[in-house]
């Protein structure tokens, strides 16, 4: 269930949303999302990455805030938290990270926790009878006397183990816990149910030589979100880590195409299914999915449309509609690459010697500016569509790998040659027209 806290802001993203969404040129590529389920199934410790460690309450007031046994001394209260820009606050207090000013956007993005929700994770550290323990308030209620209390095992130092000072050593088991969580973006409350384990690191007592628990955890996640199922007439099954929320950008993905091995990918990489490229380009931990991108095949050429470097008010469109020339030729170039500023003077040659093909251009910067003074220089007179750089590189429409980039196509838009050599170009001209 989610709970709307300010439609209002919520109306105000989506309509900034869509105005930045119509300046950017139009790929055909099919996108489309892909529900995932979540395995809960047991997973061993070996293959668990414990990467988020709790912080020490600096505050902590026994007698106010936390129940717990009575009989628990030496205690020492941890915490991890569900909400970025308060994650991001405590790397910095505890000096992880030097400033939070790459961070900065999140805290305008609904993402602070509120007391009505379940935003911490608290740990207790102690000692009963010297003996070390742990207690995981895995009901999130800051009530340690209902949650299961484990002894930890006596520390042996492992021989093939570095003796180093503040080096967190691992433990030789963890516990696993089944949570709820709630997430708080943009404005509403995910709630987010999932498996993880923890595991309490030690180190090395420089005085004594001995190892000693430390006072805090580590969790990791023992949940993954799954799809198996046909894409394209062929087995896939996607496999993704679960984790927290906002780590979506930098996950990989396993992925096993019919009976072959499985390959880890980053967002963004191509696979291919059956003849077709593919690839995965967004992961959204909150709704267990995946964004999967059909980019056909290398001799498609999509109809392509975007703002004109010339005047960024005006459409340019490459389709099929309206073509009267037999051969279309684009060139993909960028106003910061010295390779496609070097090779325009034999571009507008080329276009004057061969006035029956049609020409158009694709400039990838930062701002249109550059490339229409580069356009002027040079004497351009044939349409330039203007892509932003980062844009275009995340979708990738054309599956570009270089720059310059040159297309002939023919009138339905077929690849007849792609290249990067503008003297293949000149040859085809030469046999075809």
């Amino acid at each position: 269930m989610v709970w709307l806290i300010n439609r209002f802001n919520i109306t105000k993203w989506l309509i900034l949303f869509m105005c930045l969404v119509s300046n950017f040129a139009i790929s055909q590529n099919d996108s489309r999302w892909i529900n995932l389920y979540q395995d809960t199934s047991f997973l061993p410790m070996e293959k668990i990455s414990f990467g988020q460690k709790s912080y020490v309450k600096k505050d902590f007031n026994s007698s106010q805030n936390y129940r717990f046994p009575s009989d628990i001394s030496n205690v020492k209260i941890s915490r991890i938290t569900f909400s970025l820009a308060l994650s991001k606050y405590e790397d910095l207090i505890n000096g992880e990270i030097r400033s939070t000013t790459s961070f900065s956007s999140v805290y305008d993005l609904g993402t602070y926790s509120r007391s009505d929700h379940k935003w911490q994770l608290f740990g207790l550290r102690g000692k009963i009878k010297n003996k070390e323990i742990l207690i995981i308030d895995s009901n999130m209620n800051m009530d340690f006397s209902d949650d299961e209390l484990h002894v930890l095992p006596k520390l042996v130092f492992n021989p093939e183990w570095p003796r180093v000072a503040n080096m967190n050593y691992p433990m030789d088991t963890c516990y696993y816990f089944d949570i709820e969580y709630e997430q708080l973006y943009h404005h509403l409350i995910y709630p987010r149910k999932t498996k993880i384990a923890v595991q309490v690191f030690s180190e090395l007592n420089p005085s004594t030589n001995a190892l000693e628990y430390t006072d805090n955890f580590a969790i990791g996640f023992v949940s993954r979100l799954k799809f198996e199922g046909d894409i394209n007439k062929t087995k896939v099954n996607f496999l993704v880590e679960d984790a927290l929320p906002w780590e979506n950008s930098s996950l990989k993905v396993k992925v096993k195409i019919k009976d072959n091995n499985m390959q880890r990918l980053c967002q963004k990489d191509k696979f291919n299914l059956n003849g077709n490229y593919y690839s995965i380009d967004s992961i959204d931990i909150i709704n267990s999915r995946l964004l999967l991108t059909n980019h056909h095949d290398e001799n498609t050429f999509f109809s392509l449309e975007g703002p004109s470097v010339v005047n960024n008010k005006d459409i340019i469109k490459i389709d099929t509609l309206g073509i009267q020339n037999q051969y279309k030729f684009v060139h993909v170039w960028g106003s910061w690459c010295l390779p496609c500023r070097k090779k325009l003077p034999e571009l507008v040659a080329l276009q004057q010697s061969y006035n029956n093909v049609q020409f158009y251009g694709l400039c990838t910067d930062t701002s249109s500016e550059k490339c229409k003074n580069l356009m002027e220089e040079n004497k351009i007179k044939w349409d330039n569509i203007f892509l932003d750089l980062k844009e275009f590189e995340k979708n990738d429409p054309l599956n570009v790998h270089t720059w310059p980039t040159y297309f002939v196509l023919n009138k339905d838009n077929m690849v007849l040659l792609k290249t990067s050599e503008l003297e293949q170009i000149k040859d085809f001209f030469i046999k075809n027209l």
